[in-house]
């Protein structure tokens, strides 16, 4: 039984922390002010000055798929 709560709080932690980068993405996207769909260089530009070039493929696709809902 213990295995089972070890993976489930591992499986919310993970999670968790997907949506906390997801919620930092989105929030630093709102503050450019500019629309993916207007001038995407731009906007990946300036994301590129904030987050990790390992991660400006993950940063595109959550822009993508969540900022301008």
């Amino acid at each position: 039984m213990v295995h089972y709560y070890e993976h489930t709080d591992t499986c919310i932690a993970d999670i968790s922390e997907e949506l906390n980068f997801r919620n930092l993405v989105l929030e630093a996207y709102d503050k450019i002010g500019i629309k993916l769909a207007e001038d995407k260089a731009s906007v990946m530009r300036k994301l590129s000055t904030e987050f990790p070039r390992t991660l400006m493929k993950k940063v595109f696709t959550l822009i993508s798929r969540y900022g301008d809902v």
